[in-house]
């Protein structure tokens, strides 16, 4: 049996700015991902719109499909790891796609030591993803300097997990609030959903 999961961003309040911030704040958003199976979740770089504290948006850009793809039953899990990014004059959007090939190495040698080691091979995915994000999350801010020290500010991580957790066949759907800080403080609204692919399934 297989799922169609889909991930999307809904709404984001922005609770509040920076104190040395003037004018608006320019919000992005970069994440970093993988499936119980090796799929990697790869949102990119997201433009999320130029914010005040106190806004609260949830159309204009939103939704935002950030990962979809068909999964199967036994391959359901989906782990991810998302960054606030308050762009200024750094280069963190034009480091997005060698950041996310550094990323993919690190992760695929995790992977062959763990085959290596005789890791059982379901569990390989998952383990050599957090062996490679673990070191490697540190590094994220180094893609956001600029050489006038005018950085974008990346802001602390946080880390998801999506599963399916109810019996209904037909699929599941829910919310998450994300609370992301460090470039300005927002709250993030999320959608999630697994529909049964070749029948009907469950709207966010």
């Amino acid at each position: 049996m297989t799922y169609h999961f889909k991930l999307e961003l809904t709404r984001l309040q922005m609770l509040g700015g920076q104190l040395n911030e003037i004018g608006k704040l320019e919000m992005r958003l970069f994440g970093l991902g993988i499936t119980r199976h090796g799929t990697l979740v790869l949102p990119g770089f997201r433009k999320l719109g130029s914010y005040h504290g106190g806004d609260d948006r949830s159309t204009g850009v939103f939704p935002m499909t950030l990962f979809e793809a068909d999964l199967p039953d036994d391959g359901l899990d989906v782990a991810l790891m998302l960054w606030p990014i308050e762009e200024d004059s750094g280069e963190f959007g034009d480091n997005v796609s060698k950041l996310e090939e550094k990323f993919e190495k690190a992760y695929r040698k995790q992977a062959q030591t763990l085959s290596a080691f005789g890791f059982p091979r379901g569990c390989i995915p998952l383990a050599a993803y957090y062996r490679a994000l673990i070191p490697f999350a540190g590094q994220v801010k180094t893609f956001a300097t600029h050489w006038w020290k005018n950085d974008d500010d990346v802001g602390d991580p946080m880390e998801l997990f999506f599963t399916r957790r109810n019996q209904n066949l037909l699929g599941e759907s829910g919310q998450v609030l994300v609370t992301l800080t460090g470039a300005g403080t927002c709250t993030l609204t999320l959608g999630y959903s697994y529909e049964k692919v070749g029948g009907p399934g469950l709207d966010l």
